[in-house]
């Protein structure tokens, strides 16, 4: 616990230097913003004597506004309802049932301190409770209540992509305070806000030299800890790392082939899962202006280092924002996404096999940096 109240100590230290003025942030102004997740998973595991059928589905929406008390200074309330379902039949047994429905509110104050060609800086904190409700159809079951509250830090940018939207990425880092559980997390979060009445925007919508070649790095990250009373520290941490290569075709060069390699880490206490990933991919830009839309389309073959797992793949649809810091230099960042994957292996005389489908608008967790040449 000590090197999380260092690393919390460092964040929220930046919170407290010298503020500028800018006009999207003066006293007055208010922000709000969404996101959404709905994902649904199909498992069926088939074998020697045995069968196990399961649906799952989660939903999840956040709700966020804040108000401008002074020049930078910016006071928020986040409200949260996230779902949880499963239904599962067997052999032995069911149907069975079980749910989790958790409610979460949390309070926050954010410092705007700097700002760079369209970016505004901020560092923040918040307090967040979370009630929840679970239940089962189980023999002897019971329903249980939990609360709990959490300390965030956070840092990021903002930057406007229209008068009245500006793109988000921030990394935050959890801690709990209050519970049978004492749980951190800490990753990298993409989304939008809206920002009515910004009358200081600057339209960047002029054009940029249309290179053939494009490579990139895309990075997404996470890590929770639990620890319960009675037993030691879980941690997992999730990384995902792609490097990829494409070429510009078509009418102005705003179409995009191309070919991703990369990894995931997936690390569990002392488990870990690693697997190597090869992405081909198509994007579409939708304009060849320094801020543009754009739509990409993309399949993962997912290659284990467990050898049982003979079928692993992924298909994604993708739409976010591209923009060129330079002529050459840009930043990407995809704020909703459509996704389908398969998974197929063995456990000894058992067969699973796993379908899940997934969508989420306007909080996702992929940013990457690209050079076009």
């Amino acid at each position: 616990m000590k090197s999380n109240s260092l690393k919390f100590f460092f964040i929220l230290s930046a919170y407290f230097f010298a503020p500028a003025l800018y006009g999207q942030t003066e006293k007055g102004k208010s922000i709000t913003g969404v996101s959404l997740s709905l994902i649904q998973s199909t498992d069926k595991s088939t074998g020697l004597n045995t069968r196990f059928d399961a649906n799952r589905l989660q939903l999840g929406l956040d709700l966020n506004y804040g108000y401008f008390i002074k020049d930078n200074t910016l006071l928020s309330l986040s409200a949260g309802v996230s779902s949880f379902n499963t239904k599962a039949e067997s052999n032995t047994g069911g149907p069975y049932k079980d749910y989790n429905t958790s409610f979460s509110f949390a309070p926050g104050i954010r410092q705007y301190f700097a700002e760079s060609k369209g970016f505004h800086f901020f560092a923040g904190a918040s307090y967040g409770l979370q009630f929840q409700k679970t239940g089962n159809n189980f023999e002897n079951s019971t329903k249980s209540r939990y609360a709990w509250s959490s300390l965030e830090a956070e840092l990021g940018t903002n930057y406007f992509v229209s008068r009245s939207v500006a793109l988000e990425a921030r990394v935050y880092h959890r801690t709990g305070l209050l519970d049978i559980t004492n749980n951190t997390n800490s990753g990298l979060v993409v989304g939008l806000k809206y920002w009515p009445g910004n009358e200081n925007y600057k339209d960047e919508s002029s054009e940029v030299s249309t290179g053939k070649w494009i490579s990139g790095l895309d990075i997404s990250t996470e890590m929770n800890a639990s620890r319960f009373r009675d037993n030691p520290e879980t941690i997992r941490r999730t990384h995902r790392s792609e490097i990829y290569l494409g070429r510009f075709f078509g009418q102005n060069r705003r179409q995009v082939l191309g070919l991703g390699l990369g990894f995931i880490r997936d690390k569990r206490g002392e488990e870990s899962d690693f697997a190597a990933l090869i992405t081909p991919y198509y994007e579409y830009y939708m304009r060849t202006s320094r801020l543009s839309p754009m739509v990409r389309l993309s399949s993962t073959v997912r290659l284990a280092d467990n050898k049982e797992s003979p079928l692993d793949l992924s298909a994604r649809a993708g739409f976010g924002f591209a923009c060129f810091v330079s002529d050459h230099l840009l930043i990407r960042a995809q704020f909703a996404e459509l996704g389908l994957s398969v998974i197929r292996y063995k456990d000894g005389q058992n067969t699973y096999n796993q379908t899940t489908t997934a969508l989420r608008i306007f909080e996702t967790g992929v940013l990457g940096l690209a050079w076009r040449w």
